[in-house]
């Protein structure tokens, strides 16, 4: 047996870097906290004047009371240049956490704490990919993007940097453009679902085998809404045959052996005001800062006005003078996971044409405090090999992802600001390859859209649930589906398009693989604009912060068949019995329905997996994702209890009906969620509130350190909503008191008028700096459901009082 017990020196040695890493930072902690206190360094200048090299004329930069700023500039150029100005003097901190992640560079800031996320992403090569995408991009889309990019250097030298170096100690480096091009990546790839997801089936069919598996993963409803057209029949998506399941399975063996979005439109001919309506919130991480960002730029060429993403050079949630766009995740399979075969030597693979040499490259992860490591990261004809980085995972595993195709969506992003109508819009969105994305869409003319953008690949029929054999040609991609025929619509009959991260097409019409999550939030909607009409601003605000859950509402009428057995039991089933559904953090009824829900998703889960069960709740690696099986999770238990299967909890007496069995699991339960909800939250069953179970903590990059949590974090508080409600609040757990994941970061609601009217919400501050006045008005208004006034007409922000600074042309230096 070999001993793996490191030798008492090298141990002493490692306990001193640890010892020597944790005083400095302590110290630079203590030093920067100190000073924020006694004396807080400068913020940003936002009024007067600075000169900065690289423009080509003045710039007027006007904040609004809502922090929002609005760049008057004299060409497209300098527009951009100052959405980069913009962006480092309101939110640096996260641009440089948000690069770092992307390039696998947090340890060398952090230490060690930052080894296993920066040891997956060396692997998969987000920064390789972006390097080669921007060594690709062609000058004339290169000319578009460098003023954006001139921007951020501008900022970077007259701006004091923001207190998180102070604390970490570091200065930063000067931004690239594959900083941007890879943080558009990371988005992208942490949008896209399929890889992880065909892992972790692969691993459990290992576990229990694929009878179990194919038992909760039913994959989306046979009759959930899809996108369009609206209301029509879905069918299954194409159910492969178990036959193949089982080959992969045999031939591979892998195993060891909270996002979603909102959007909709709706036509003039079906508005009160005779306009196009836009709506649209993307749920996101519950960051802070947040990860969105308002901001209006305005030229000769077009003004275009919308959420921002800190670091990339464009608006994805907003409108121009003529159309307005929002998208939602399409959430399409872009991804694939290769099983590769290797020789003993473990250099060459196997192919369809034979043994190939496989590409090494060595990655070297700088950790401060610590010797660097190094990795070499083998790269097959299909892409990286990540399974070092995969705990308990045995195999060669490949990952195959359109984000590792040298491309950019910067183009794409552009194309938006200028986009006059339908067809230069879907032109623009052809550039988004890397992201699959649901864009609704509205124009000054009336008319309402949804697009699916992205390369999608073409497949084998029943490719992309499990990991695919790498060395059979049957499993490789055959191309991409050309753009056009990706699913959309336009003016549909009934003026009114929407997508909640539910199926795009009918079954029928499918041609490729999709991890779409429960349709409840797409049916809710599609409800709610056929019964409120004409639809108007106020139905969309009102809309967006709806927290009605159709699967808890079904789930409830199974509920209120248990017999009481106490005055407590009586008490509460009377609650649930008046309950309208809605998640309230003052409802006592969601508390209850919420906590039995949850208690029997566990029972359900470790009926079919055992002791799998935890294997299939943790998720496996580094990186948060979203595990779309588990995201389904609502649409399972109300199906099973529609269903009443017989057999799912073992073997019963012939004489015992299903329904008797579930009534029984039911029960129980309930019974388990008061014993849970009476040890969490006391014995009084009225103070029992779905608010305390369901709490809300916004968290910094840093908070996670507990000196630092409770000066950087915000919350908890009361928040309710649950993972299928349009307010929504994750998290995808079997534990009602986890905390929540997944939020509506942004609320933005435009009318297409000939001069477009627009309100937005934000879950934060525009500014990172802590203690931001109008950030914490910004972050109470998203609380409460207010919404405050997008403008573009210089004289209503001139009008509000805004800060006015000037960017003159010339030489700037911090």
């Amino acid at each position: 047996m070999i001993d793996s017990t490191p030798p008492a020196a090298e141990r002493l040695q490692t306990l001193g870097r640890h010892s020597r890493l944790t005083a400095l930072q302590g110290g630079a902690f203590v030093r920067a906290m100190a000073r924020e206190a006694l004396r807080p360094g400068p913020g940003a200048q936002r009024s007067g004047a600075i000169r900065v090299a690289g423009l080509h004329a003045p710039v007027e930069i006007l904040r609004d009371e809502s922090g929002v700023p609005h760049c008057f500039a004299r060409n497209a150029d300098d527009a951009l240049f100052a959405l980069g100005f913009v962006h480092v003097q309101d939110r640096f901190w996260q641009m440089e956490y948000c690069r770092r992640l992307a390039a696998g560079r947090i340890a060398e800031v952090v230490g060690p704490k930052g080894l296993p996320a920066d040891r997956f992403m060396r692997h998969l090569g987000l920064h390789r990919s972006a390097a080669a995408s921007w060594a690709a991009t062609p000058d004339h889309i290169r000319d578009r993007i460098l003023p954006y990019l001139e921007g951020i250097g501008a900022a970077m030298a007259a701006t004091p940097l923001p207190l998180e170096f102070r604390i970490l100690d570091y200065e930063p480096e000067p931004w690239r453009p594959q900083d941007s091009t890879g943080w558009a990546k990371a988005l992208a790839f942490f949008l896209s679902p399929g890889w992880d997801a065909q892992i972790l089936r692969a691993r459990l069919v290992e576990a229990v085998g694929l009878e179990a598996l194919l038992a909760i993963d039913r994959g989306y409803p046979p009759d959930g809404p899809v996108i369009a057209p609206p209301g029509a029949p879905y069918g299954a998506l194409g159910k492969e045959a178990e036959t193949a399941f089982h080959d992969i399975a045999r031939l591979i063996g892998v195993g060891a052996g909270g996002h979603g979005s909102n959007n909709w439109a709706t036509a003039a001919s079906r508005s009160a005001g005779g306009h196009a309506l836009l709506a649209t919130d993307p749920h996101l991480a519950a960051t802070l800062p947040c990860p969105t960002y308002f901001a209006h730029l305005h030229c000769p060429e077009w003004s275009v006005a919308g959420a921002t993403v800190p670091g990339l050079p464009g608006v994805i949630w907003g409108f121009n003078r003529r159309i307005a766009w929002g998208p939602t995740a399409g959430l399409a399979v872009t991804q694939e996971v290769y099983v590769e075969e290797f020789d003993a030597a473990g250099r060459r693979y196997r192919t369809p044409d034979g043994w190939a040499e496989a590409e090494v490259v060595e990655e070297r992860i700088a950790v401060r405090g610590f010797p660097a490591e190094s990795h070499a990261v083998v790269i097959t004809r299909h892409g990286p090999v990540i399974s070092p980085q995969l705990p308990g995972v045995r195999q060669a595993l490949a990952l195959r992802s359109t984000v590792l195709e040298p491309w950019t969506s910067g183009e794409g992003l552009l194309a938006l600001f200028d986009a006059d109508g339908v067809d230069a819009f879907r032109r623009a969105i052809a550039g988004f390859q890397e992201f699959n994305l649901c864009f609704a869409y509205a124009d000054v003319d009336g008319h309402v859209g949804t697009y699916v953008s992205g390369a999608v690949p073409r497949r084998r029929p029943g490719a992309g649930w499990l990991p695919a054999p790498g060395w059979d040609p049957a499993f490789d991609w055959d191309g991409f589906i050309p753009h056009d025929q990706l699913p959309h619509t336009f003016d549909p009959p009934d003026g009114r398009v929407w997508s909640a991260n539910n199926a795009p097409r009918p079954a029928p019409e499918m041609t490729y693989r999709g991890e779409f999550l429960d349709p409840y939030r797409a049916a809710r909607i599609g409800q709610q604009l056929a019964t409120t009409a004409p639809a108007s601003p106020e139905a969309c605000r009102a809309l967006q912060l709806d927290r009605c859950s159709l699967p808890m509402l079904a789930f409830r009428d199974h509920l209120l068949a248990v017999s009481p057995q106490d005055e407590t039991e009586r008490f509460l089933l009377a609650r649930v019995r008046d309950w309208d559904g809605a998640m309230e953090p003052s409802s006592t009824a969601a508390a209850v329905v919420g906590a039995t829900f949850a208690r029997l998703l566990e029972d359900v889960l470790r009926a079919k997996l055992g002791g799998a069960t935890a294997l299939f709740l943790s998720g496996g690696h580094a990186l948060p994702t979203v595990n779309p099986i588990l995201a389904r999770g609502a649409s399972l238990i109300v199906s099973l209890l529609d269903e009443t299967p017989q057999d799912w909890f073992g073997p019963v007496a012939g004489s015992v009906e299903g329904r008797a069995v579930w009534a029984a699991a039911l029960t129980r339960a309930f019974r388990d969620a008061q014993a849970l909800l009476r040890d969490r939250l006391g014995k009084d069953p009225t103070r029992w509130t779905w608010g305390r179970c369901r709490q809300l903590t916004l968290s910094h990059g840093l908070g996670s350190a507990p000196l630092l949590s409770r000066w950087l974090n915000v919350g908890p508080f009361p928040y309710g909503s649950d993972a299928n409600t349009l307010c929504q609040g994750g998290p995808l757990s079997t534990d009602p008191f986890a905390p929540i994941t997944v939020i509506p970061v942004l609320r933005l609601v435009v009318e297409m008028a000939p001069e477009p009217r627009a309100e937005f919400a934000l879950a934060g501050a525009q500014s990172e700096r802590r203690g931001d006045r109008r950030g914490r008005a910004l972050l109470d208004d998203w609380r409460h459901g207010r919404y405050r006034p997008l403008r573009t007409d210089r004289g209503a922000i001139e009008a509000a009082g805004a800060e006015r600074l000037l960017l003159q042309p010339g030489a700037s230096g911090r």
